[in-house]
């Protein structure tokens, strides 16, 4: 019973079932309510053998006891029958914060952001493994296997990929540059699933990521001419291989010269949502329309066609921001950008000891990550993406103190 009670069982439940699980065959979409089966239990059971953790809620638990609640409000004031309500409940994963902070808190490594950035680098290299086994091997469009959604794929590899990042600061000699790897990977997983949103994060991460890394007066250019070049890379290369979903890119130079950006289906029902959800926040501007009514509050300005077909189909509006506000008005805006800058304020109310750098880095990279594929898709309100920002949340503010450091 001693193994149990040991609070490192927990982070490496975090890195199996949310850096590695995500990305293999057969368990894939599933992994988030494998953690809850598995690590709930174990927490509830550690909370209740010792006292040594504190349940006492730090700043970003505070936030997130917040946004709960107001989401509950929210799904209350804008049902329509009594199960219109339940909707709130989609943000309780959020709350699984405060108890993993808890026991994260109390582990000790000798060393914790090297560990944690080796184990990223790994994680990048076991998406990258897998994308090319499906995509190759198997001959699977956009690398999706059993279970295994490339948007899955590709954020697991983005985050740990820029999140290895924080080795090249933590080692010395030759072997620091093998942590740039990491984006690289992510880079290519990106491109075989083409998954066009996280490629829209990848540019400002790259140029976050280089202008915290590098020092010198040049480090904000260089962090511009590095994502700059990302995006001519990615011309070329739709250009040259013809990469399905990337082909709108050529466009591009011909849009810039005076012509029109040719849309493929997606890209014209995304900026369809776009149009409709602004005039569906407007109409009801404060505390919006629900979750439950998403889509039938931007029914009423679709017209009638194969795309309204489509978007009937929906659950969401594919960007975070444009769902927080016509669900939850300006209030619900509100509480979005709590989630988004909380963690941001958190850093610099704690201390500046000696993890101070690993912290401001994780924490810019992970709500970079997502606040940027938020503009394409659902990142808050959907269980597995909100329980693996709060995971990554605990273990930075958990795990990356000063204690650790001695």
């Amino acid at each position: 019973m001693q193994f149990i009670n040991n609070p490192r069982i927990l982070f490496w439940l975090i890195f199996l079932l949310i850096m590695v699980a995500p990305v293999i065959a057969g368990v894939g979409e599933l992994a988030p309510y494998l953690f809850f089966a598995i690590a709930i239990p174990l927490i509830i059971y550690q909370l209740i053998s010792s006292k040594n953790y504190s349940l006492r809620p730090d700043f970003i638990g505070k936030i997130l006891l917040v946004v709960f609640a107001i989401q509950m409000i929210l799904a209350a004031i804008s049902a329509r029958t009594p199960g219109d309500i339940l909707f709130g409940l989609n943000f309780l994963p959020i709350l699984l914060y405060i108890p993993i902070l808890a026991i994260l808190s109390v582990t000790n490594f000798k060393n914790p952001v090297l560990l944690f950035a080796k184990l990223a680098l790994a994680s990048s290299f076991i998406a990258l493994v897998a994308a090319l086994i499906y995509f190759y091997g198997f001959g699977l469009s956009r690398a999706g296997a059993l279970r295994v959604n490339p948007l899955g794929l590709a954020g697991v590899a983005i985050n740990s990929g820029f999140f290895a990042l924080l080795g090249f600061k933590e080692t010395t000699g030759t072997k620091k540059y093998l942590f740039l790897l990491g984006p690289l990977a992510a880079l290519v997983v990106i491109s075989i699933t083409e998954t066009r949103g996280l490629f829209l994060a990848f540019l400002p991460m790259t140029a976050l990521a280089f202008m915290l890394l590098l020092q010198g007066k040049w480090r904000i250019w260089i962090g511009v001419g590095g994502a700059l070049a990302v995006v001519i890379a990615a011309l070329v290369g739709a250009s040259i291989f013809g990469l399905g979903r990337w082909q709108f890119l050529t466009s591009i130079p011909s849009m810039l010269s005076g012509g029109e950006l040719e849309l493929d289906s997606s890209l014209s029902v995304r900026f369809l949502l776009l149009s409709s959800g602004w005039q569906a926040f407007l109409d009801a501007p404060w505390f919006g329309n629900g979750w439950a009514n998403i889509i039938n509050a931007i029914l009423i300005y679709i017209p009638d066609g194969s795309q309204r077909d489509a978007i009937l189909l929906l659950a969401h509006l594919h960007n975070d921001l444009l769902d927080f506000a016509v669900t939850g008005g300006v209030v619900g805006i509100a509480t979005y950008l709590g989630l988004i800058i909380a963690p941001l304020v958190a850093v610099f109310r704690m201390p500046k000891d000696s993890l101070h750098f690993a912290r401001l880095f994780s924490v810019s990279i992970l709500t970079t990550s997502y606040a940027f594929r938020g503009l394409s898709d659902l990142m808050f309100g959907f269980e597995a993406n909100s329980l693996y920002y709060i995971a990554f949340l605990a273990i930075f503010f958990g795990v990356f103190r000063q204690k650790q450091a001695s």
